[in-house]
């Protein structure tokens, strides 16, 4: 869920309510958050801030992960310093291909290869089960 700027009490209830009921609906998996945000001083607090109060509203556990933007980040993609407060990296300077960069390898470390994989045969199965149902219709194709 995306934040801009500090999270109003009504949005991190929800945040923990929704954490609760993934819970209950994915049967107890972990529930890892990975957070991508600005690289500031900002940028620690929204989230720090919105943590205090989901898990002292939420009765699931969950991990949370800081996937960037860092300085050191920030300082290897060449990023321009926000103007008003030198060191700080704002997460909208960062080129598509640059967020990609962050994104991906943070997302493809949580997900699960087992998960996908399932995912995959379900969807094959599924399709070869509607294929063989619409040829009883015998169309022609084209």
């Amino acid at each position: 869920m995306p934040f801009k700027g500090d999270a109003s009490i009504e949005y991190k209830w929800r945040i923990a309510k929704r954490l609760e009921n993934m819970e209950a609906r994915y049967d107890g998996k972990p529930i890892k958050i990975l957070y991508f945000g600005d690289a500031d001083k900002k940028g620690q607090e929204i989230p720090q801030n919105a943590l205090r109060d989901i898990r002292a509203w939420c009765s699931t556990p969950f991990e949370f992960i800081h996937c960037g933007l860092t300085q050191g980040q920030a300082q290897r993609f060449g990023l321009d310093e926000s103007i008003d407060q030198p060191g700080n990296y704002q997460w909208e300077s960062l080129s598509h291909d640059q967020a990609r960069e962050l994104i991906t390898p943070n997302v493809e470390r949580v997900f699960s290869q087992r998960l996908i994989d399932g995912i995959r045969q379900r969807e094959e199965t599924a399709t070869t089960r509607f294929r063989e149902a619409i040829k009883i219709f015998n169309l022609d194709e084209g």
